[in-house]
């Protein structure tokens, strides 16, 4: 196997071993969310709004002050 230097050949190593990794871990891109399970979205969602009433509440207790 003859080693090659130009980085842009279509032969290249490189290309190879990137297509594989995007084979194997998959693009950022294609993730489903609508796949993804309604108990971790209800966490998610919680936790949301709990960060949204605390900062409320934070500011509210600033003007109260």
């Amino acid at each position: 196997m003859e080693r090659k230097d130009n980085i842009t050949s279509p032969n290249n190593e490189y290309d190879d071993v990137t297509e594989h990794q995007k084979h194997i871990e998959g693009k950022i891109t294609d993730m489903n969310l609508k796949g993804t399970p309604k108990r971790i979205k209800w966490i998610g969602y919680g936790t949301i709004i709990l960060f949204v009433i605390l900062i409320l509440t934070m500011t509210i207790s600033v003007f109260i002050n």
